[in-house]
């Protein structure tokens, strides 16, 4: 009975040593710091940790690593503004991140520097002394990763901070712009050159006060006709006219003007608000050259594209064939239907733009920025309209 109780004394006694040592030894060993790259917009203090989570183990292992290169030089990156992830960016094609660098209490005053990248547009990592970089991205709707690494001389994050963001631009940004904007027009150009062409049907223009949807529209406008609308289409240099005011043909269609728009004054009995040149075609000298010089004389004046009362002029009245040609020329030529029958096949025949009546204001009495989105809703370009 003895000897059980001085064998259990001594394992008693034993186990005690052994576990106290162990916590004594424990106790003795130093910690390793730990700092975790943020991507938030608040400043953390680098602490000491006991989470096991897998990001901070796989940190704690490079930074062992490092340690072992250069002792004790430990750096981390902190995103402090910018997109952030999920974060859809749909009124500019710019973006601005800020950054910085985070070093422990004892390794303060070390010189920091910064690596950025963003994948699918950075083909290495962007060495810079900035705390910001600002990015243009191309067109179109794409998602994106940033990434930013704080590094010293001895040391870098190798863990660097991220945000992903998704950048939601027209394919026609850049390319078609909003050149100027007031009450009563709104013009937009067309700035590609090269074949490339754009739809802007069912694109959208939206300010304060409202927002208009882009039409179709006919390329040849004839007064009364029923052609079918189509989409509008710009081409090469094209410029759009968006107005305020009512279509002054009470049609309610867009259309590209053309050379022989200033007949319609004539046929409309009205100013329609075009005031182009008349043009109609030269007169063949050799099918008049058989006429009196008096009737050639009157024929000719007809290339001013502008009819002629010919009741007083008796080298026209008393010569029937003369009489015939001209007023065969007038019927034929000196109004709105002949002349687009007879030039609707010259390159020149249309202008290089379209006109559009939305029939009110959507431009704010106001400081304003007006948007213009595509038919899928993503932004083309934006106007800034200062009125004070």
């Amino acid at each position: 009975m003895q000897a059980i109780a001085i064998f259990l004394v001594v394992a008693v006694a034993f186990t005690g040593y052994y576990y106290f040592g162990v916590i004594k030894k424990m106790e003795g060993t130093p910690k390793l710091q730990e700092t975790v790259s943020q991507d938030n917009s608040t400043e953390t203090t680098p602490t000491t940790t006991t989470t096991t989570t897998s990001k901070n183990t796989a940190k704690n292992t490079a930074a062992l690593q490092l340690q072992k290169l250069k002792p004790g030089i430990l750096v981390d990156t902190l995103i402090i503004s910018g997109p952030q992830n999920g974060e859809i960016i749909d009124k500019t094609n710019k973006v601005t991140f800020e950054f910085q660098g985070i070093l422990p209490s004892n390794l303060k005053g070390q010189t920091i520097t910064f690596e950025t990248k963003v994948k699918d547009l950075d083909k290495d990592w962007q060495k810079t002394s900035s705390n910001s970089r600002t990015i243009d991205f191309p067109s179109g709707s794409k998602e994106y990763t940033f990434s930013i690494r704080a590094r010293t001389i001895n040391s870098v994050d190798p863990f660097p901070a991220e945000r992903t963001f998704r950048i939601n631009m027209s394919p026609s940004f850049g390319k078609v712009k909003i050149a100027s904007a007031s009450h009563s027009l709104i013009t937009i150009q067309y700035q590609l050159k090269g074949t490339e062409t754009t739809d802007i049907t069912n694109w959208k223009l939206k300010g304060k006060s409202g927002e208009f949807v882009i039409p179709r529209g006919v390329e040849l406008f004839i007064p009364g006709s029923s052609i079918p609308d189509k989409d509008i289409v710009l081409k090469q240099s094209d410029t759009v006219h968006i107005y305020s005011k009512k279509d002054p043909f009470s049609t309610n269609k867009s259309f590209r003007p053309n050379k022989c728009f200033g007949y319609l004054n004539d046929y409309y009995k009205t100013s329609t608000g075009y005031s182009f040149s008349k043009i109609c075609p030269r007169i063949n000298r050799d099918e008049v050259c058989y006429f009196s010089k008096g009737c050639q004389s009157a024929i000719l004046a007809l290339e001013s594209c502008t009819p002629k009362d010919y009741s007083k002029n008796l080298a026209v009245t008393f010569d029937s064939t003369c009489q015939s040609y001209a007023d065969n020329y007038i019927s034929r030529y000196l109004n709105y239907d002949g002349c687009t029958g007879y030039y609707s096949k010259d390159k020149d025949f249309l202008k290089n733009y379209w006109d559009i009546y939305a029939g009110y204001d959507i431009v704010c009495k106001c400081n304003d920025t007006l948007y213009l989105y595509d038919q899928n809703g993503f932004l083309v370009d934006k106007y800034e309209i200062k009125v004070y």
